[in-house]
């Protein structure tokens, strides 16, 4: 389209003429011209202005015609350009802002997703942090108790081993004593006596029955 109206325009002003001021009559006057008209000179020689026949009118008019036509098809053109101009840097400029809302949004979903990774892996070391220090809780905990069941352990020994020293001192006594009771000469004890009561029930005593 702008190509059509490009050539146009340029082969209307190769082949016109300037318009000339005036206004169209029709067919029949033809074009009429505004320009001033001259006062004829005195003299019988003068130079007069051709009188045009109908057909050189009925050209001028096509040919101003023509003009004002190709002058319309400027302005149009000029018009359709500048819309077309003003509508591709309209175009232009939403596409700038779509971009740069684009890039913001990317941006700050970015920026949101790095501080949510921040955020967990704060939560991961204070997770580690905390585990190693359970862990070395648990440790210290284990080790106490190794060492509270080992001194358990030693104490008991102990225990064991004085009883065990308690019997075996025991032991010597009673070995000693019966030696000693195997070594002395046995004496007689005193006579035991039998009897029995009215009711059947049979007595033992050191002592008669009185």
């Amino acid at each position: 389209m702008r190509t059509l109206l490009l050539v146009a325009l340029l082969a209307a002003s190769v082949s016109l003429a300037q318009p000339v001021p005036g206004s169209w009559g029709g067919y029949v006057s033809g074009w009429v011209s505004d320009a001033p008209r001259l006062t004829p000179m005195p003299f019988d020689r003068a130079v007069r202005t051709p009188r045009l026949t109908r057909q050189q009118r009925e050209y001028l008019a096509l040919q101003q015609l023509a003009a004002q036509q190709a002058f319309f098809a400027q302005q149009n053109y000029v018009q359709l350009a500048q819309v077309s101009a003003r509508q591709e840097a309209l175009a232009a400029q939403q596409l700038a802002q779509q971009q740069e809302l684009v890039a913001e949004q990317r941006r700050l979903a970015r920026e949101q997703e790095l501080a949510a990774q921040e955020q967990l892996l704060a939560q991961q070391q204070q997770l580690a942090v905390q585990q190693q220090l359970l862990a070395q809780a648990q440790q210290q905990a284990a080790a106490e108790e190794l060492v509270r069941t080992q001194e358990r352990e030693a104490k008991l020994k102990q225990l064991e081993l004085a009883h065990q020293q308690e019997l075996e001192r025991d032991a010597a006594r009673l070995a000693l004593a019966r030696a000693e009771a195997d070594a002395k000469p046995r004496e007689k004890g005193p006579d035991i006596h039998r009897w029995t009561d009215e009711d059947g029930v049979v007595h033992y005593s050191t002592k008669p029955r009185r």
